[in-house]
């Protein structure tokens, strides 16, 4: 959810007036959408955005190692300029 953060310059699920409501989303399992231009223009691809969600899977096993975590940042930071900005901030 860092990520979303950075990403966005907003916390997640901003969009909703109480925190009771984000609660409530969690506990369906609703993940917060993708963000648009802004979070793109911030570096935000495909393989970032499915790496988050990777992240917040409900299953524990599911979720990647931080070691991973770590080498597709890393990845993402070779691959571009504008999207190694953004991996620098996470790492």
């Amino acid at each position: 959810m860092l990520c979303l953060e950075l990403m966005t310059g907003e916390q997640p699920f901003s969009e909703l007036p109480r925190d009771i409501n984000v609660t409530m989303k969690l506990a369906k399992g609703k993940l917060p959408s993708r963000p648009g231009a802004i979070a793109t223009a911030r570096g935000l691809n495909d393989e970032l955005w499915a790496l988050m969600r990777q992240c917040w899977s409900r299953k524990p096993e599911s979720r990647p190692s931080m070691a991973v975590v770590k080498s597709k940042i890393e990845r993402l930071r070779q691959s571009s300029p504008t999207r190694g900005q953004i991996a620098n901030l996470l790492l």
